[in-house]
């Protein structure tokens, strides 16, 4: 979508089942290309937001509260996304809220599927990157669901909920692939040093955006990889 002011926003997603690493990975990323220069918008996870506004989450979710959560964040991207202000937006989280409402609800998670591949016709993203869930990483934040005994229920979820959020991801390609910009994710690489897991993934993300980057806004460089 181009700017009035020349402005062509990169957006950016790290999506991915709950456990995974996302905040950190975009906190990371938005940190990196400020010190860059770019002016940097992140919007955190929608869900934490929800149960203010009377939408219950985890296992007491409803449609609707999935269907709010979906929509807010489109109003998010939607309101940030204004000529000649941000260079970059990242969000944690994205459309991969819908299939947990596939997952949760069956055939009645088809309205938030349906909603998340209309917002891509209307707002397609540059990068989508998934890092993958880890059972390492399945520890409480006030808001996420987890068996602090991190029961074989708990590492199973997370697995499923990763399994729907890569079907929905295949069936978002499928469906745009006749668009300008068609959906495209990347799964990212698996590290065996945990304690370089985060440092690794950003270098890969950084080393995939920077050809992008550096043609939309060739005044700003991106740090040496």
């Amino acid at each position: 979508m181009k700017r009035k002011s020349g402005f062509h926003t990169a957006l950016i997603a790290i999506c991915g089942t709950h456990g995974s690493g996302k905040t950190i990975l975009m906190t990371l990323l938005a940190q990196t290309l400020r010190k860059a220069g770019f002016n940097v918008a992140a919007i955190d996870e929608t869900a934490t937001n929800a149960p203010a506004y009377g939408f219950p989450i985890n296992q007491e979710t409803t449609p609707k509260a999935q269907m709010w959560i979906l929509h807010k964040l489109f109003e998010s991207l939607l309101h940030l996304e204004q000529p000649g202000i941000y260079h970059v937006i990242i969000t944690d989280r994205w459309v991969d809220n819908a299939a947990y409402a596939r997952l949760r609800f069956g055939n009645g998670g088809k309205p938030h599927v349906n909603a998340a591949l209309s917002q891509l016709t209307v707002q397609p993203f540059d990068f989508v990157f998934i890092p993958k869930g880890r059972k390492d990483f399945l520890i409480s934040n006030g808001t996420r669901a987890v068996d602090p005994r991190l029961t074989e229920s708990a590492v199973k979820f997370q697995s499923e909920a990763e399994g729907e959020i890569l079907r929905l991801f295949r069936w978002l390609k499928r469906r745009t692939k006749k668009l300008q910009r068609p959906f495209k994710f990347e799964v990212l690489p698996e590290f065996n040093d945990v304690q370089k897991r985060e440092s690794a993934q950003l270098a890969h993300i950084l080393k995939r955006i920077k050809p992008i980057l550096k043609k939309r806004f060739p005044k700003i460089t991106l740090p040496p990889l």
